[in-house]
């Protein structure tokens, strides 16, 4: 066989691995459209490359807000926001608690879901913290829900070192100081969730911002 030959046939076996890493990389999502699961164009259908499963368009303008806004603080890159939505269609069925607390909290759900998808927060755990979560208005009696549902985006399902505190004149040093006592460790765990809303909730601002 000449050097040519075997160049080629070298090239084809390598557009063929390529191939096939690309097709099963795509596979979830794929598979899912080809079945006729449902799937809606987002509004910002010029800067994300799939569709949204149906069930998660709630989410949608935070999404979009997320990809537009100027600030850095949440902003989501366009590469972002579609490994997203392609993590969407991973989702299984079986999360009733995180589809309840998108209507609710559409913001901590996009964090919480994020935490899933980026920072490994199991999907079970997960799916109990959304449990939780949605009983936490009720449980507080809070009123101002956007705000609350804001403000909660920002911790959730991270890690002290991951949270953005800039333009709120603190630092995640000195919160993860400040709640050290309570053991608050992270928001990536129902146990953490249950000790931080009994401390946060006697805060002075608490009462202020949302009841």
């Amino acid at each position: 066989m000449s050097l040519l030959n075997k160049r080629s046939e070298r090239y084809l076996k390598m557009g063929s691995l390529l191939l096939v890493i690309m097709t099963q990389g795509c596979v979830s999502y794929s598979q899912k459209v080809q079945q006729g699961h449902p799937g809606v164009d987002s509004a910002c259908h010029h800067s994300v490359n799939v569709q949204l499963p149906v069930e998660w368009t709630v989410l949608d303008p935070i999404i979009c807000a997320r990809l537009t806004q100027s600030t850095q603080k949440m902003k989501l890159t366009k590469h972002q926001v579609n490994h997203f939505i392609g993590f969407l269609w991973t989702i299984p069925p079986s999360t009733p608690s995180l589809l309840a607390l998108a209507d609710l909290l559409p913001k901590t759900t996009l964090a919480l879901l994020r935490g899933v998808e980026m920072r490994g927060v199991p999907l079970d755990e997960a799916e109990k913290m959304a449990y939780y979560l949605a009983k936490v208005p009720e449980i507080y009696s809070i009123h101002n829900i956007a705000d609350f549902d804001e403000n909660t985006s920002h911790i959730m399902g991270r890690q002290w070192h991951e949270i953005d505190y800039s333009g709120e004149g603190m630092s995640w040093q000195q919160q993860q100081q400040k709640y050290a006592p309570y053991d608050i460790t992270d928001f990536k765990s129902l146990t953490n969730l249950e000790k931080f809303f009994p401390v946060e909730s006697q805060l002075p601002y608490f009462k202020e911002a949302y009841q």
